[in-house]
């Protein structure tokens, strides 16, 4: 995949501003995009899509542990992978048995 390079809709000079003052930090943003182009290699029949970026927000400091969260979530259920701390939100855990012991991260719901 390819990422065009047009500059997206936003408060970018925001995002500028704290890369500016913290460049070593990562910076976490909320982005829109679509599918700007798909090139075709007729040789091979490969297709590759050029990703538009339409839209960026940078998340105020006070909302990004909600936004990572969500972003964990989302990795999670791609990727099949288990937390090993549970999601407070997640009240089905919570709300479940300790198997092991004390400290243990092995449960039953």
């Amino acid at each position: 995949m390819k990422i065009g390079t047009k500059k997206p809709v936003g408060p970018l000079g925001l995002l500028e501003k704290s890369m500016i003052s913290d460049p070593l930090e990562q910076h976490l943003v909320i982005a829109v995009v679509d599918c700007m182009t798909i090139a075709l290699d007729t040789a091979t029949d490969k297709q590759e899509a050029t990703l538009r970026l339409v839209a960026i927000e940078p998340v105020l400091r006070q909302d990004s542990e909600l936004v990572r969260a969500a972003a964990r979530r989302a990795r999670d259920k791609r990727t099949g992978a288990q937390p090993l701390i549970p999601d407070p939100d997640d009240v089905d855990v919570w709300d479940a048995e300790v198997v092991d012991g004390p400290g243990s991260a092995l449960v039953r719901a």
